[in-house]
């Protein structure tokens, strides 16, 4: 007759009263036994008692009693089964298939030595060699930084779940499983491990623990005696294969410093030895070498590690860690049987490496776990998801590098992949300051001669690019066709046009900088500021603006311009040590560069002997200053650029000609690039061409010239002749006209102004004298404009830029290429 509301709390009371004591019968029974009756507890009693504490039905008295007392248990072998599985039983699944062939490289922390973070490490090398890693970790544990920081800190997302690592797997090789996402009943003793602050069983369990269920682990232990009772556990759960280690330093890994002593289950026999570096192969390093560090620190190092290939000779540190990283990947290849021996799987542990192979594994692993949760929060080197106008979708993340070794190799690959570097190694305030910008192997290329251009996919992931380019081409009427030649190359062809262009509108005219502009607009997006086409182009340009009677044959391989789309940037600012590595994943209609490789192809270069060593006999081109002479008597020409060719054989490569420029003529404008079809582009300017930054336009012309002299006091001597010539104050005077007339056309009208006059501008061997003019664009007009209305400038053909360029034509005896 009790009212319902009354019954409905009377059943509550009833079933909390009936369940609670049942709950806690198990640890409390577990407790008993092991403080009242001072006897071991069973292996079943453990996991009745581990399913208490990882259910939350132990209280914190409880919890923390049960673990103390059981350290004062001798360590079993079952018993630390039976609460590995208890532990298990509440862990998120993690559904990777054929476990049988599946490892894991894992150690239970507690050396306190610090060092470099090598099994997650080795277990990107095992990938890379065939052999697939489910990589079980967590923040920070014995050292600084734990795996979790370091895959964070190389841009990986580590919060991925069960069936999001079994796919990372599948398509990678390697997965890892976030400890605190896979264990978090953990947060029911969280209290109780603090409250102690002692090392107890669950600093054990960590590598018995994984969700995946590897049958294949090498685990490290910090302390020896643990050594033999992991090797036995294995071999009572029936495990094929096991490898357990422990440094004679302490470490919970195998020492690329001394001796490690190892237990090795194999078809159920244990074997006892010790092995050194030398065992694999390997020289011994200092443990110095592979302590320490943040984890960005690691992660840069590891980078270095994976790109300096065969080429580059590993040296102190890198060495070290490389060997480090080898020795503990070969014991789980030689575990996995992969290897006959340690040497073997050492063998082929460092190809892995040199190859690039493991680099390609990280870089996909990356780009997988951002394309899995691109709404996760960054990790700490950031990241960006936007769409462009063209509706490609774009991820982009940053990560930390060193500068100075990034900048080095990616020198050194540009000898034989497509790229570029450019950069200013001078100077000065208001102007210029020190800045790289440079990238290998990217997805796309696009070249062009007269109004025709291809756009070339140059690996896979350009080929995902093709197709939102050509239905964004396909839709603009500026564009006449747009055709595929083969299965990655689009050829497109611009649309003349019948209207009459003012001068005001020059650089609107059909040209290749049409495509160039709608290019950028289908890639657009105001959310980055890095993303573009990068490249060069050549002087034939501006005949699609300038109309010239054509005289001198041209190379039928000639190119009018040469860009790349990269995928990924080397961005250097003023403090080369801190520089950012950018990487970009683009999907498209179902389509998405993520997990495809950052490839390129790979041309040894070759030297060669040219056939002549210039393009004029002696005193030809003295006939031609004389001849340009006439043209300035009679007013046609102000001034004439005429240029002779010369050759020589070259027979060392690209890169050490860019080092020796850099070195020699450190200038604001340096480039190096691999432009393909055995073509390279090296040098350096101190000219500010054109500079454009939102509506403002500004430019230096420079002329002027005189040496530098051997001593301050000469310098100030020379200068003083210099700013005293009439003749270099005239040249630069009619350079600066030019150029504001250039910028006028542009322009709002009164922006044009003289920010800076005969400015002196001092490099390794000259002095210059420079002029600062800026403007303001005209609403309509951008930076395409700002750069066209200068081309070329009055340094490259002389002035009027017409008559000049027409001069050069009829009577030089090579064309101009590449500006």
């Amino acid at each position: 007759d009790l009212p319902l509301i009354e019954a409905a709390s009377v059943r509550i009371r009833v079933r909390e009263y009936l369940i609670i004591p049942d709950t806690m019968a198990a640890v409390k029974e577990a407790l008993k036994a092991m403080i009242v009756d001072h006897r071991a507890i069973t292996p079943e009693e453990a996991t009745a008692a581990m399913k208490d504490l990882m259910s939350g039905a132990a209280t914190p008295a409880q919890t923390g009693s049960f673990l103390s007392s059981l350290q004062q248990q001798p360590l079993d072998p079952a018993l630390l089964r039976s609460c590995a599985e208890g532990m298990v039983s509440f862990a998120q699944p993690c559904p990777v298939p054929d476990n049988e062939t599946l490892v894991d490289i894992v150690g239970t922390g507690g050396d306190g030595l610090d060092t470099f973070n090598v099994s997650t490490a080795a277990g990107i090398v095992l990938a890379a060699c065939g052999v697939r890693c489910a990589k079980h970790g967590n923040r920070s544990a014995s050292g600084a930084v734990g795996s979790a920081d370091f895959l964070e800190a190389l841009g990986c997302r580590v919060t991925l779940n069960g069936e999001q690592v079994a796919e990372a797997v599948g398509k990678c090789g390697f997965g890892f499983l976030f400890a605190q996402i896979f264990h978090p009943s953990m947060k029911n003793v969280a209290v109780a491990r603090k409250e102690l602050g002692v090392r107890t069983i669950f600093n054990l369990l960590g590598p018995l623990t994984n969700p995946s269920n590897p049958a294949l682990q090498v685990i490290g232990v910090g302390k020896k005696e643990v050594g033999p009772v992991f090797a036995e556990l294995f071999k009572l759960k029936g495990a094929k294969q096991a490898m357990i280690v422990h440094s004679s330093e302490g470490l919970d890994e195998i020492s690329p410093a001394a001796a490690t002593h190892v237990w090795h289950l194999k078809d159920g026999v244990i074997t006892e030895k010790q092995i050194t570096p030398a065992d694999f192969g390997l020289p011994a390093h200092d443990l110095l070498d592979v302590q320490g560090g943040t984890a960005q620190e690691r992660a840069t190092l590891f980078r270095e590690i994976l790109g300096m290939g065969k080429k580059r000779k590993m040296e102190g540190q890198h060495a070290a860690v490389c060997d480090y990283i080898i020795a503990n990947a070969a014991a789980t290849l030689l575990v996995a049987g992969k290897a006959g021996d340690l040497k073997a799987a050492a063998d082929m542990a460092r190809e892995a490496i040199t190859s690039g192979a493991a680099s390609k594994v990280l870089e996909e692993y990356v780009a997988l776990t951002l394309a899995l949760q691109p709404n996760a929060p960054p990790p700490p080197g950031g990241a960006a998801a936007f769409t462009t106008a063209g509706g490609v979708g774009v991820t982009r993340t940053e990560m930390s590098v060193d500068g100075v070794a990034e900048v080095e190799k990616l020198v050194d690959k540009l000898d034989e992949r497509k790229g570029m570097l450019m950069m200013s190694t001078f100077e000065y305030p208001g102007r210029y300051t020190l800045w790289k910008v440079g990238f290998v192997d990217p997805p796309l290329m696009f070249s062009s001669r007269n109004l025709t251009a291809s756009i070339v996919a140059l690996n896979a992931r350009g080929l995902v690019l093709l197709q939102p380019i050509r239905d964004w081409l396909k839709a603009r009427a500026v564009i006449e066709s747009v055709s595929d030649t083969d299965d990655h190359t689009l050829t497109v062809v611009v649309a003349p046009s019948d209207k009459k262009f003012t001068e005001e509108e020059r650089s609107l005219q059909p040209s290749m900088f049409t495509l160039v502009r709608e290019l950028i607009a289908c890639f657009a997006s105001p959310a980055d500021q890095d993303l573009g086409l990068y490249g060069a182009f050549a002087y034939d340009l501006t005949f699609q603006f300038e109309p010239c009677r054509m005289r001198l044959e041209r190379d039928a391989r000639q190119r009018d311009l040469v860009l790349y789309l990269p995928d990924s940037l080397l961005l250097v600012g003023h403090d080369s040590a801190q520089a950012r590595q950018v990487s970009y994943e683009f999907s498209y209609k179902g389509t998405s560069t993520t997990g495809l490789a950052r490839t390129g192809t790979v041309t040894p270069f070759k030297g060669n002997t040219p056939k002549a060593n210039r393009d004029h006999e002696p005193g030809e081109y003295a006939k031609l200053v004389e001849k340009a002479k006439e043209e300035f008597k009679c007013g046609n020409l102000f001034e004439a650029v005429c240029s002779q060719t010369f050759y020589e054989p070259c027979n060392a490569p690209p890169s050490e000609i860019h080092r020796r420029i850099r070195v020699r003529n450190p200038s604001p404008y340096s480039f190096f690039i691999h432009l393909g079809d055995a073509e390279f582009l090296v040098g350096a300017s101190p000219e500010m061409y054109v500079r454009s930054s939102g509506r403002r336009v500004e430019t230096c012309p420079i002329s002027g010239t005189i040496a530098r002299g051997k001593t301050p006091i000469e310098d100030a001597h020379n200068i003083k002749e210099l700013l005293n010539s009439i003749k270099e104050e005239s040249e630069l005077t009619m350079c600066t006209d030019v150029d504001r007339n250039d910028k006028s056309r542009i322009c709002e009208p009164g922006s044009v102004k003289v920010l800076g006059r005969r400015q002196i501008e001092m490099y390794s061997r000259l002095i210059h004298t420079v002029d600062h003019v800026e403007g303001t664009l005209r609403q309509g007009f951008d930076a395409l404009d700002a750069f066209l209305a200068h081309t070329w400038a009055v340094t490259v053909t002389g002035a009027p830029k017409a008559w000049a360029m027409q001069f050069l034509e009829d009577n030089e005896r090579t064309p101009p290429v590449l500006v």
